[in-house]
């Protein structure tokens, strides 16, 4: 193989004569061209007389003609010779081309020892030659016969003889889940099953590789044995069989050739093309084709086969990896896990090429906009950039799609250039962010249309859906992503299918991932590329799909000024969370790298709000802002509802423009109050380097979130926020915003935050603080309860890192200051008040206690801490 920019040669020699020379084509240097040209040549000639011994000397040259970045390899070499027929000591094959035409050969072989065997191997009945004075005859019958010569003392051992205990796969009963995973995470494999049966009704069967390979592969790795596996279980009980999980990372080396014994738990399918980065890929798929014509997956559309079951794999590489992926995957379906995070869809698109992406991008939303769901455009191009060429970055972009994964999405899709370490050029996405989402409780899907962000087979590459995927903080539940770089029309092209399936329904039920994934595949078929996709994730987990819908009644036109009321019922009790959205308007990208493209958005909020559900009714209140966009068009009224045990999604479409005949009059303008960090903070006082801007507002007519008139921070006069998404509501007409600064330098600064309510009248205040490097901090509102204990008591305080990951220390000391107890660990996303520190020691005699808690801040490394007194009875 060679690959050059020119063409280069490979020039062979034996025994010092040239046997000949093989070009090779030049190649280019492309991203995305072959990374070299493979050949195979056959150089006929003679050479000299070879020694008895049967010795070679071979010389093998590369000319790189000029290139010094050319590279040549060489995959084999094979020498065919005729020589005298001798035994040399040690075993070796041999055969005589020249025999075929003869009706009756004898061959005698010199110096044969008397314990000696010679075996003819040519085909799948292997004899034993009769040998008589190291001659035997054979009948060649037209074709080549191949023998081996050996002597017994030498023959090879089998490298390993193991029990194995007695199994009958084959037997089992057809599942509609099958796992399959390595011995190693057996245990956490089953406790997935053993939720899949309990919370959702799925038949569950949990298998290891060596048990498959036992049974269908003589004990061998092999991928086909874990596929004609699944077709049997498929082919038993036709039908029954829905998902199968893959539980375990793999590697393109699964046959341990480079000998690193590195990630191959469950192995995939490995594309015979290697050297085109597109159109090689691993995949899944394979395991999932389970029609008798199919399995040898011709890489041309011949081998455009369809998925039989949704198939899909967790990549960990350890029994810890394993644990925390079954704890996410439980979490996730959990009632903490519930708020309006459920309802909401992002579309991110790169710039460049000529807008592709973005227009990508805008068919998801069109499709989105079928459903109730609440759609976010985060287009790369609609925000400035700093910087130029390669060095262009964007903080704005970059920053809508943290405030994205930070509130919560049910879905984040993203068109454009990307790789295994993030999305963009301009970097909207890194290893860094993805390492530093903190979102738990509001794990998004991924659908990441780009190349090569989901690479799982390269042991020494961590990508960034692996790490999504893998992160015991937060990141992603699950992704639909590529393995290797991808074309834009084929990601267009499975993107839209995947759309289309994602939110279609399944025998009345909101369809699992799997079979998501199974129509998108099939929906999808481009040949070689579009089998770089795959999912990452459980196949038979669902999405957090609000499960009831919402019936709404409001006013046919909400015009300026006036008070409108939005009712609504749904089948439970519960909190419901209002959004009111005036018409959409256009907008324009700025055309930073390609013409700039108009599209439609809704960024004007009207209304924010909660009203508690009772008997299965709820209703607000609120006057429609002065502030609405020209003219009459549909607005958009969202509802979301929960309740421990349930969720509904609700959608109107009002018309907005007007003004109301007799509007509602309000002279005085929003309450604001500002703080850093907690509510005892004054003005001019000291922060860290990440404080947060804490700000509570109220107006009796109801707040302004409109895209006019919007809540802004401005600080030093320089940077100007927008905080609306950062607005939290209370109720009708109240609630919080809570902004983190990051990182900033030590001074003084000067921070304004300005508010409207509906009717435009303006509410501005301005604080100082001055960021000072550590000082002492005390937490507060130590508390214990209860206070006298016996068994067990609870230990909560309040404190000024909320949201950051903490570590946190607890000592116990007698009165003669004796450390009698110490527990130290990590809590990710610190809540605060914090309540989850626990004492249960039964061992403690009945007395009077010292307590300290001291907590660390692992985002600024800032500390506090406090202390008390407890006291123990028996």
């Amino acid at each position: 193989m060679g690959y050059g920019s020119v063409a280069t040669q490979f020039s062979l020699k034996v025994n010092g004569q040239p046997l000949g020379s093989q070009t090779i084509p030049a190649t280019s240097y492309d991203r995305y061209d072959f990374k070299g040209t493979e050949v195979a040549t056959t150089f006929p000639g003679t050479v000299p007389t070879l020694p008895m011994d049967g010795t070679f000397a071979v010389t093998l040259t590369y000319n790189r003609n000029g290139d010094n970045a050319a590279q040549g390899a060489l995959n084999y070499l094979g020498l065919q010779v005729q020589r005298s027929l001798s035994w040399l000591d040690q075993g070796f094959r041999f055969r005589s081309l020249a025999s075929r035409t003869l009706p009756q050969v004898q061959m005698t072989l010199a110096n044969a020892p008397a314990s000696l065997q010679i075996w003819e191997v040519s085909g799948s009945n292997i004899q034993q030659m009769t040998l008589r004075n190291g001659t035997f005859g054979y009948t060649p019958a037209g074709r080549i016969h191949e023998f081996v010569a050996f002597l017994p003392k030498q023959a090879l051992t089998p490298a390993s003889i193991l029990p194995t205990g007695n199994q009958n796969l084959q037997q089992q009963n057809t599942p509609q889940l099958l796992i399959i995973t390595p011995p190693a995470f057996r245990s956490e494999a089953e406790r997935l099953a053993a939720f899949r049966q309990s919370h959702d009704q799925l038949t569950s069967l949990v298998v290891s590789t060596t048990e498959v390979y036992n049974e269908f592969s003589s004990g061998r790795q092999d991928p086909t044995a874990l596929r004609d596996f699944i077709k049997r279980l498929a082919e038993q009980q036709p039908g029954t069989l829905q998902y199968v999980l893959l539980f375990g990372d793999a590697t393109f080396d699964y046959k341990n050739i480079l000998q690193e014994n590195q990630g191959s738990y469950v192995p995939t399918y490995e594309s015979r093309e290697s050297l085109h980065p597109i159109y090689s890929y691993s995949s899944d798929d394979y395991f999932a084709f389970l029609e008798n014509t199919e399995g040898e997956w011709p890489e041309t559309y011949a081998g455009d086969h369809t998925l039989d079951v949704g198939i899909g794999r967790l990549p960990v590489k350890t029994l810890t990896e394993a644990r925390q992926m079954v704890d996410k995957l439980i979490h996730y379906e959990g009632a903490t896990t519930r708020g309006p995070w459920q309802s909401r869809l992002s579309f991110v698109a790169d710039d460049g090429d000529f807008n592709i992406h973005t227009q990508d991008a805008e068919r998801l939303v069109n499709l989105a906009a079928a459903t109730p769901y609440h759609s976010e455009k985060i287009y790369l191009d609609a925000y400035p950039q700093t910087g130029s060429g390669t060095d262009q970055k964007s903080p704005q972009a970059q920053a809508a799609l943290a405030n994205a994964v930070r509130e919560g999405r049910l879905m984040i899709a993203f068109a454009g250039h990307g790789g295994v370490s993030g999305w963009t050029q301009e970097q909207i996405l890194s290893l860094r962010d993805i390492l530093g989402w903190r979102n738990y409780d509001r794990l998004p899907l991924l659908l990441t249309a780009t190349c090569e962000f989901g690479r799982y087979d390269n042991p020494g590459v961590v990508s960034g859906a692996e790490l999504a995927l893998l992160s015991a903080q937060g990141g992603a539940i699950a992704l639909l992503t590529t393995t290797r770089p991808v074309f834009a029309s084929s990601n267009a092209l499975v993107s839209e299918a995947f759309m289309k399936a994602a939110f279609q329904p399944v025998n009345g039920q909101m369809p699992r991932l799997g079979d998501i994934f199974r129509q998108t595949k099939n929906n999808s078929l481009a040949g070689r590329v579009n089998r770089n996709f795959s999912l990452l994730g459980d196949p038979s987990m669902r999405l957090a799909y609000p499960q009831d819908s919402i019936q709404l009644v409001y006013p046919d036109t909400l015009r300026a000024g006036a008070e409108v009321t939005i009712r609504g019922t749904v089948p439970f009790d519960g909190t419901a969370w209002i959004e009111v959205y005036d018409q959409a308007r256009s907008y324009q990208t700025l055309g930073d790298e390609n013409p700039k493209f108009t599209y439609q958005d809704r960024k004007s909020l009207l209304y924010r709000g909660t009203a508690p559900i009772r008997s299965g009714a709820f209703s607000t209140r609120f006057v429609v802002p002065h502030s609405l966009n020209a003219g009459i068009g549909r607005g958009v009224v969202h509802v979301y509802a929960n309740s421990n045990s349930a969720t509904a999604l609700g959608i109107g479409r009002p018309w907005v423009g007007g003004i109301a005949l007799q509007p509602v009059t309000d002279q005085e303008p929003p309450v604001l109050r500002l703080y850093m960090n907690d509510e005892q903070f004054q003005s001019g006082g000291t922060t860290d380097a990440n404080p947060t801007l804490l700000a509570f507002l109220s107006d009796d007519t109801g707040l302004s979130y409109t895209e006019n008139q919007p809540m802004l921070a401005t600080l030093n006069d320089t940077l100007t926020l927008n905080l609306n998404t950062y607005f939290t509501a209370t109720d009708a007409r109240s609630g919080q915003i809570r902004y983190p600064f990051r990182n900033l330098p030590q001074g003084l600064y000067q921070l304004q935050v300005q508010a409207f309510d509906g009717f435009g009248k303006k509410s501005q205040q301005s604080l100082q603080f001055s960021v000072q490097p550590y000082t002492k901090r005390n937490l507060r509102s130590v508390r214990a309860m209860p206070n006298p204990f016996r068994e067990r008591v609870r230990f909560t305080f309040e404190h000024e890192f909320q949201d950051d990951d903490t570590e946190i220390t607890f000592y116990l000391y007698d009165l003669t200051g004796r450390l009698l107890h110490q527990q130290t660990f990590q809590s990710y996303s610190t809540p605060s008040p914090y309540e989850d520190l626990q004492l249960e020691n039964s061992e403690l005699n009945t007395g009077l206690y010292i307590y300290r808690i001291f907590v660390r801040s692992l985002t600024t490394g800032l500390t506090a801490s406090g202390s008390g007194k407890i006291s123990h009875i028996k």
